[in-house]
């Protein structure tokens, strides 16, 4: 079975979905807004006082072709309160703090996301250590990405965060 990035949209939209109701006590109530991106390389790019955490997946060592992607998940200082306020955390709170529940925020994810994965039926894949950073980011992503979809989730109308969703081919 060839991986696709539906499949992979699909898969994070559960997972990011399973981390809110499990972490943060929230209940989508409306589907994320999807949009198909155009690319020219793949980075990971933020603004000051935005976390981000960085997934990449690809084939275990000796399984199927060559498939590769990633998850990056943005979570804006301004939708903190939105995300995590029923845990007292707001935008006026320590860095600290918000980089500790944004890091196990996106470490719940990636454990969600590689569980539906399997669910779907492509056991074969590995996913790398969310590697997180706060603050302005413009990093380069090793994957030669052709199709991108940027999910944008929110709930109520209040925005919590986004997460592109890559991989370097369509299969």
């Amino acid at each position: 079975m060839d991986l696709n990035i539906i499949d992979i949209a699909s898969s994070a939209m559960r997972a990011i979905n399973k981390t809110l109701r499990n972490t943060c006590s929230l209940v989508l109530t409306e589907m994320p807004d999807i949009r198909q991106a155009e690319i020219i390389s793949m980075k990971a790019m933020a603004p000051e006082g935005t976390f981000t955490s960085v997934m990449i997946f690809k084939n275990k060592e000796g399984t199927g072709v060559g498939l590769k992607g990633g998850l990056i998940v943005y979570i804006a200082r301004h939708n903190i309160k939105n995300l995590f306020g029923a845990l007292g955390l707001d935008d006026m709170s320590a860095e600290s703090e918000i980089k500790d529940m944004c890091g196990e925020f996106c470490n719940i994810a990636a454990g969600c996301f590689k569980t539906e994965i399997i669910a779907s039926g492509y056991q074969d894949l590995d996913l790398s250590l969310p590697q997180n950073y706060y603050g302005v980011i413009y990093k380069d992503i090793d994957v030669k990405a052709i199709n991108k979809y940027t999910l944008g989730f929110a709930s109520a109308g209040r925005g919590l965060l986004t997460v592109d969703v890559f991989m370097e081919s369509s299969a």
